[in-house]
């Protein structure tokens, strides 16, 4: 399978057990119908004198799949699913982990 690497900046809202997550996609991992997307989310954090701005990224994966003429996604993965789903995390946190040290304050 062919793996594509897409660089996207827009503004996602992804439903998680706290409620909500929104967060701007920075890349977009895909092989076949299954994708991997980074989100970054910026946040402060401090005791009220003093905050420090902080950066989550959070990857999400997904499978597409056609309902009728309609394309819908799902995070529901069946055998045949389950390399592209590996693969395309493991470029996730790959990416993750590179902008996490280039992120560290020296």
């Amino acid at each position: 399978m062919r793996t594509v690497l897409k660089e996207t900046r827009k503004w996602c809202s992804i439903a998680t057990q706290e409620g909500g997550y929104h967060g701007l996609t920075r890349k977009t991992f895909r092989m076949g119908l299954v994708s991997a997307s980074v989100f970054v989310n910026e946040f402060d954090v401090g005791d009220g004198k003093r905050k420090t701005r902080r950066t989550r990224r959070n990857v999400v994966l997904q499978r597409s799949h056609k309902d009728g003429e309609e394309w819908k996604q799902t995070n529901s993965f069946g055998l045949g699913d389950l390399p592209a789903a590996i693969r395309v995390l493991q470029l996730a946190q790959s990416h993750v982990e590179s902008q996490e040290v280039e992120s560290q304050p020296e």
